[in-house]
């Protein structure tokens, strides 16, 4: 989905919300282009090598977060202008399913003052951890101008130290609220729509790691995260070994996947496309799974939805015909995904409205709660063990309920 959804939810504004079903909703951000006065320069090697560079992996030689073999996190996510979406989601899932997690989008420098964007961020984060939950947080490097053209940032991130005062901002304030963050830099770095440079990004990609370190935030684990119709050459070195977008172990936590239409997930959906694009979106799948088998870390899918499924209410199918047709078509599929590929440890899930959107229309109503089939097969499905949803984060996390007078509502104006 987020194939074209960073450049436009990195433009607009969700406001959080929660409820005593569900959790805080997706809240989109950006970030102005001034520096933070008192913040230090980085040094002008950060990014340029390997040397040095601390672990990616805890004393159990796990990944930050990374739960046990055979576990899923659960995390929900929204779009811009469906404020609803994740409560919504979650009255469907039940709280014993809910998500553990939510998600949130942001852009390196983005056009609104920077300490909206970080204000609306500490917000998210305090909602997380009075509701005992995790935060997929996404970062782009993208400026968005007057006149509504988008242009990425990497080059000048990696170049100068104008927007290192804006990350270590961010990294300070994400360290003081202690809650857990799954971090994906870049979004879907291979995609043509975030306009990143080859062989520049690694090194902003780095340079962005380092800096957050810098400040101690230990609770961060780090995702560079691809999309199943970007660029295929993942794992391309120049002559001089500089590579085209990976880069480096030392620097990666988890790796990322988004994937949506059936074929992106779904060989034998794929090989009904024949050798086109579907084929190719498969292969760009297989080759981040290959890459973190090989690597033995954790992926995490950043984001996902029933795309060209447009799920129908229930008034428009009676007998649940459709709605078997779409289980049977998106749900079984990548239910059969997740149980071939173990190591796939986080989920994503986006249930929302594409045909209320301005760029996404095309891909119908993804609303698991229109239909009463879909949701009971997305339900059985989130009931399997392999699950970590909401209650078992909170067990394993040690959760305290905030006391009933913690956050008194706030004075509007």
């Amino acid at each position: 989905m987020r194939s074209m959804v960073s450049a436009y939810l990195a433009s607009r504004r969700t406001r959080g919300f929660s409820s005593v079903v569900s959790l805080a909703l997706v809240v989109v951000a950006a970030w102005s282009c001034s520096s933070v006065a008192g913040d230090p320069p980085a040094d002008e090697r950060i990014g340029s090598s390997g040397a040095g560079a601390p672990t990616t992996s805890t004393a159990g030689g796990k990944a930050r977060f990374e739960p046990e073999d055979g576990r899923v996190l659960h995390f929900a996510g929204g779009t811009a202008g469906q404020d609803d979406a994740v409560a919504t989601y979650t009255r469907m899932t039940g709280q014993d399913r809910a998500p553990m997690g939510i998600a949130m989008w942001m852009s390196l420098p983005g056009t609104r003052p920077f300490n909206m964007s970080i204000r609306r961020l500490a917000g998210v984060l305090d909602q997380a951890k009075n509701l005992g939950q995790a935060l997929n947080l996404t970062i782009d490097f993208r400026h968005k101008d007057v006149a509504g053209f988008s242009s990425a940032k990497d080059k000048e991130f990696v170049e100068t130290t104008t927007y290192d005062g804006l990350v270590l901002q961010t990294a300070r304030m994400i360290q003081s609220k202690g809650v857990p963050v799954l971090l994906r830099i870049g979004g879907e770095l291979n995609g043509e729509w975030e306009g990143l440079h080859p062989y520049v990004f690694p090194r902003a990609y780095r340079k962005f790691v380092e800096l957050f370190r810098s400040v101690g935030a230990d609770h961060v684990a780090f995702v560079w995260c691809v999309e199943a119709r970007g660029d295929e050459a993942l794992e391309e070195r120049d002559a001089a070994g500089d590579p085209r977008w990976y880069p480096g172990d030392e620097w990666v936590d988890w790796l990322g996947l988004d994937v949506f239409a059936v074929q992106h997930f779904d060989e034998r959906s794929a090989a009904r496309t024949g050798r086109g694009r579907g084929a190719a979106e498969t292969t760009i799948t297989q080759t981040l799974l290959r890459m973190a088998r090989e690597k033995k870390k954790p992926v995490l899918i950043g984001e996902t939805t029933p795309m060209n499924m447009n799920i129908p209410v229930a008034e428009r199918d009676p007998k649940g015909i459709r709605g078997q047709a779409i289980a049977d078509t998106w749900f079984v599929p990548f239910s059969r995904f997740l149980d071939a590929h173990p190591e796939i440890k986080g989920v994503t899930m986006l249930s929302v409205d594409w045909t209320k959107t301005k760029e996404w229309t095309t891909w119908g109503d993804a609303r698991i709660h229109n239909n009463p089939r879909v949701s009971d097969v997305w339900r059985a499905e989130l009931d399997r063990e392999r699950w970590i949803n909401l209650p078992d984060w909170r067990t394993q996390n040690g959760y305290v309920p905030p006391p009933a007078d913690a956050n008194p509502p706030r004075r509007r104006g």
